[in-house]
């Protein structure tokens, strides 16, 4: 028995190792880990599809079919966490209920199957971070970022008083903000309940019922190499192991194991007094095959070929989606256009490689050192929604920062060079005379100027020896240093018009 359980305790540790690691390069404030981290959430699936990362993926199949969902017990940190939320629930509950917890629950195959397919549609129609609502490694991002990030500055700030006292400023206090506002809060707070609450009643009951990537992996993993098998000579039909299994995938009434939910946790290895299960190579069929098993492989041929379908057009989504056209906005000295199109981090390209790549898991939002970025909520219309934007009342990008574009798993921003990103126009500056302290207080400011990184504002004379700026657009990058500077009130003498499309500066700055 206890070689057995070797498998668990191996399972185990990886995905403690894992989830620690991701959740605190996430939630690094110190930026400790390098940026070579990042490589926690490229390994993710739903990124690795969007990226187009192939050898991720192939590495990630293959392993599915070798050994089964291990990716949902080892790499899927919300997968992980529902396995510690298990875990706690298991604590609250006697021993007795929890010797008899979970049971076999019919496999939902429909439900499953329509909403995978809707979830790879919705990627392939650029919805990315719409569809991200319902994937795994995004909800617990963002539960991250939004949740678990201010719990920590709290504890950081606490630290700093505490210290402070002792005449040690090892920790630093920092602002503790709703990063975004109230809405992707509440968001966080919505989704971390509903994970938890189905965690703690019905165990991977998520992972088997919503999520896409369960689903997908499941149609591999059924037909997986090595899998756990249930020795009918041995067995006597006393159900630990189905009272165990979490997935409740285990029916042993039948002595049959559903493969596309199990996700290879290696509970039910060792509880076994018979010692009726064992983990071993599969070369031939291990359930009795009966007329309903019949059709379970004919739904999950279809399913296979409809999921596989999907993921074959992903690629398609940037000829899928709306071209549109740039609103070029050159005005000095006049009011403000009626409308400003909201500004995109450098290396997003477009909004059409934005939208259909973005799974707003704000891993951006927590990293940016200068707090410019934020969740959209109405600035890019519904397809965008949650994806980050640029904020300038709150910041400005700094000119020679490229975290996002280095730490961003679905490429949705691309990486850049602190030299390309110097060339990059996210935007255009427009002036607008009529708040600008110049003309309405009559004095001397030049902040803009000043705080502009690559020359694109001057500073002109007027007849009453007052100055007031000039931008060249040729020049402006976008990086909301003036707008963040201004110090007119309410409004600013000067915002940022996003492009639609980024444009490469001809003139080296």
């Amino acid at each position: 028995m206890k070689n057995k359980n070797i498998l668990r305790i191996l399972r185990t540790f990886f995905a403690v190792a894992m989830l620690l690691l991701l959740t605190f390069f996430i939630l690094d404030i110190f930026n400790l880990l390098p940026a070579c981290v990042a490589w926690l959430t490229k390994i993710q699936f739903v990124p690795a599809l969007l990226s187009l990362n192939w050898l991720i993926l192939i590495i990630l199949l293959l392993t599915t079919f070798l050994f089964g969902r291990i990716y949902c017990s080892i790499i899927c940190p919300l997968g992980i966490f529902q396995d510690v939320i298990i875990r706690i629930s298991n604590l609250l509950i006697s021993k007795r209920k929890r010797k008899k917890r979970f049971h076999f629950i019919k496999n939902p195959r429909i439900f499953r199957l329509i909403l995978a397919f809707l979830f790879f549609v919705s990627i392939v129609c650029g919805f990315a971070s719409l569809s991200a609502f319902i994937e795994p490694y995004s909800i617990y991002s963002r539960i991250s970022v939004h949740l678990w990030k201010p719990i920590l500055l709290t504890i950081n700030n606490l630290l700093a008083i505490w210290t402070e006292k002792t005449g040690s400023y090892y920790f630093i206090h920092e602002n503790i903000e709703l990063l975004g506002g109230w809405l992707p809060f509440f968001i966080s707070v919505v989704s971390l309940l509903i994970i938890i609450v189905l965690a703690a009643i019905k165990g991977r009951l998520y992972c088997n019922s919503f999520c896409p990537v369960g689903t997908l992996l499941g149609c591999i993993s059924k037909h997986s190499i090595f899998k756990i098998k249930i020795n009918t000579s041995a067995c006597t039909s006393c159900k630990r192991c189905e009272h165990i299994c979490k997935s409740s995938c285990i029916n042993i009434d039948k002595k049959q194991i559903d493969y596309t939910r199990c996700v290879a946790c290696f509970d039910c290895l060792g509880n076994c007094p018979q010692h009726g299960l064992k983990f071993n190579f599969s070369y031939k069929k291990t359930q009795q095959v009966d007329i309903q098993e019949d059709r379970e492989v004919v739904n999950s041929s279809r399913r296979q070929f409809l999921l596989a379908s999907g993921i074959s057009v992903v690629g398609m989504a940037k000829l899928m989606a709306n071209t549109r056209k740039e609103r070029v906005l050159t005005i000095l000295g006049n009011a403000i256009p009626y409308k400003f199109s909201p500004a995109m981090p450098a290396g997003a390209v477009s909004y059409e490689n934005l939208h259909s790549h973005c799974t707003a898991c704000h891993l951006c939002i927590s990293k940016c050192p200068q707090k410019v970025l934020c969740p959209a909520v109405y600035e890019y219309g519904f397809e965008g929604f949650m994806q980050p934007v640029l904020d300038f009342e709150k910041g400005f990008c700094r000119y020679n920062c490229t975290q996002c574009s280095n730490i961003c798993p679905t490429k949705a921003i691309q990486p850049l060079t602190v030299e390309k990103k110097h060339i990059t126009q996210v935007g255009i500056a427009i002036f607008n005379r009529f708040y600008c302290n110049v003309f309405t207080k009559g004095v001397h400011c030049g902040l803009c100027a000043e705080n502009c990184p690559t020359g694109a504002i001057t500073m002109q004379n007027m007849d009453n020896s007052q100055q007031y700026p000039l931008i060249n657009t040729h020049l402006c990058i976008g990086c909301g240093a003036c707008a963040y500077f201004c110090p007119a009130q309410p409004e600013k003498a000067l915002k940022i018009n996003g492009l639609q499309e980024h444009k490469s500066l001809t003139i080296n700055i």
